[in-house]
């Protein structure tokens, strides 16, 4: 970023993938797990949340848990961010 002019949405963008890289994150593109791409990873486009991932993050955040709760947690959350209650 120059330091003579704002940052752009490009310039912030970047700044942030920069970020989540540092923290762990890996970068996957929307076309690739929407809905019928390569890895879809929701069944349709209102689904914010991403079940697979989700249940894998309660599980590093929760590694005691057996796996039928994961699954419950998981769809706990789920439903409290369908309600607007997340």
């Amino acid at each position: 970023m120059s330091s003579s002019l704002p940052p752009n949405e490009d310039d912030l963008e970047q700044w942030n993938l920069d970020l989540l890289k540092e923290l762990g994150w890996a970068r996957v593109y929307g076309r690739d797990i929407e809905p019928g791409g390569g890895l879809p990873e929701r069944g349709d486009w209102p689904s914010a949340i991403l079940p697979q991932r989700l249940t894998a993050a309660i599980a590093k955040l929760n590694p005691q848990l057996p796996a039928l709760r994961l699954v419950k947690v998981g769809v706990c959350v789920r439903l409290r961010v369908r309600m607007g209650r997340a």
